[in-house]
């Protein structure tokens, strides 16, 4: 039985649930397993902030609507991806920023694994 840390599995989750439709993925990334860490994580807002939105998903579990909000006041503010980032984040207003494009697909995941731990 292999045991993996809770980051490792929302990391392999969201690359099953989400990587596999983001605009910004490598090309052919796609075809990838979980186990395979892709070129692009290093500079994606989901990756980077995987424990404030573990937080935010443990928090703000079951509040509907509540995690934009809660992203936006705790993940948002300390973003170094974009020269914008904060309250007037480019990439965010204009849903081009993973972390806006897919952060409820997020943090229903972590959420729904959370529960099963």
């Amino acid at each position: 039985m292999q045991h993996v840390s809770s980051q490792e599995l929302i990391r392999r989750a969201v690359r099953c649930q989400v990587c596999p439709h983001c605009h910004r993925r490598p090309k052919h990334s796609e075809t990838l397993g979980p186990l395979v860490p892709r070129a692009c994580e290093p500079a994606c807002a989901i990756f980077l902030h995987l424990p404030e939105l573990e937080a935010v998903a443990a928090a703000h579990a079951n509040a509907p609507g509540a995690y934009e909000t809660a992203i936006r006041d705790s993940v948002c503010p300390t973003c170094k991806l974009t020269p914008s980032a904060g309250d007037f984040c480019a990439d965010q207003m204009a849903r081009t920023c993973p972390l806006s494009a897919y952060g409820k697909q997020v943090i229903e995941l972590i959420e729904g694994l959370l529960a099963v731990r």
